[in-house]
């Protein structure tokens, strides 16, 4: 029975790990972060009062040119889920033209045709099931929920626009305007380590830790042979027959920058130190930068003080941000908070 070790209980360590267990390996799950006992977690509408918390990496970009030279907050998930515990759950595969250029430029098997029977695989999408979409998946997909009116405004005006209505998204065709799919269950946030990995913590061939943050990859005969990490203050070491990074976009990176696995020039480690060249590691990444909007249900006679506070966008023009006062005991921003021009 081989061994394994999975690095991050986010979407994708979760998936690895399910499928690792389902083949009869033994799996170990090291994540940084805790369990996901914060109640905020599961009502999307609150996502953002899981920022800067004990939930989030608290990243920050360096300067960015194209943001009035501001360096932006990146929320990236510390906890069971990852940052599919902090996001706003909106389900999207992206557009059938990019998985075909990267099949053409050299990755075999990421064509759109390659991957969309495992979509369909992953999905239980209440749209019911088609040539594109699957249903009996893991993870839920839904489109069918109330949508606010604002949203419903927007869509109306789109069309009124002539921006096309896209049905769905997740054809492949991304083109125009569309209701959002989100993986919730019941109203609630539903991620994949409650989709995949919660299900099975009975399993004997499970190890989840919690609170361990990887250090260093160990290296042994130039080939990764486990991790050093650190929990509840003592670092301690794991060995297994493989080594999977799944610490996200910024977390594997981090991972290998420590260990010396990096581009020339890239991280800082002692002269005396070994480094291996990869001039890839940490290259090519990019994410969004977008307004949000975090709109729950309010009584319609609600009597919360507001204070007003001055922000801007990335183009530098300002908004105004309406925060409740209402205290709460588990988050460090209210929940009723709007962003209006």
């Amino acid at each position: 029975m081989d061994s394994y070790i999975v690095i991050g209980a986010g979407s994708a360590g979760c998936v690895l790990a399910r499928r690792l267990l389902d083949a009869g390996h033994r799996v170990t799950v090291l994540e940084a972060g805790g369990e996901d006992t914060n109640p905020i977690i599961a009502n999307v509408h609150e996502a953002g009062g899981l920022w800067h918390g004990p939930e989030d990496w608290d990243y920050y970009t360096v300067e960015q040119p194209g943001c009035s030279n501001r360096s932006i907050h990146l929320p990236r998930g510390k906890v069971l889920g990852g940052s599919h515990a902090l996001n706003a759950t909106i389900w999207v595969r992206g557009a059938k033209q990019d998985y075909d250029t990267w099949n053409y430029l050299g990755c075999p098997g990421w064509g759109w045709e390659d991957v969309l029977p495992v979509f369909r695989a992953i999905e239980n999408y209440d749209g019911g099931a088609s040539e594109s979409r699957g249903t009996g998946g893991p993870l839920d997909v839904v489109a069918d929920f109330p949508m606010n009116p604002v949203q419903e405004s927007i869509l109306a005006g789109a069309a009124e626009m002539g921006i096309m209505i896209n049905a769905d998204y997740n054809s492949g065709d991304v083109e125009g305007a569309s209701r959002m799919q989100l993986n919730i269950r019941g109203g609630k946030r539903f991620n994949t380590w409650q989709a995949y990995l919660r299900p099975v913590m009975d399993n004997p061939n499970l190890t989840l830790l919690t609170g361990a943050t990887v250090r260093q990859l160990l290296i042994e005969n130039g080939a990764v042979a486990g991790v050093e990490f650190l929990q509840d203050g003592a670092v301690q070491t794991l060995r297994a027959d493989e080594t999977l990074l799944a610490g996200g976009a910024v977390g594997s990176p981090r991972c290998c920058c420590a260990r010396g696995l990096a581009r020339p020039g890239s991280c800082a480690r002692p002269a005396s130190s070994r480094c291996w060249t990869c001039p890839v590691s940490g290259r090519t990444c990019t994410t969004i930068c977008s307004p949000r909007s975090f709109s729950p249900p309010l009584p319609s006679r609600c009597r919360h003080r507001r204070s007003v506070r001055r922000k801007r966008t990335c183009s530098g023009s300002p908004i105004r941000t309406w925060r409740c006062r209402t205290p709460s005991p588990f988050i460090s921003r209210c929940p009723c908070i709007s962003w209006t021009p």
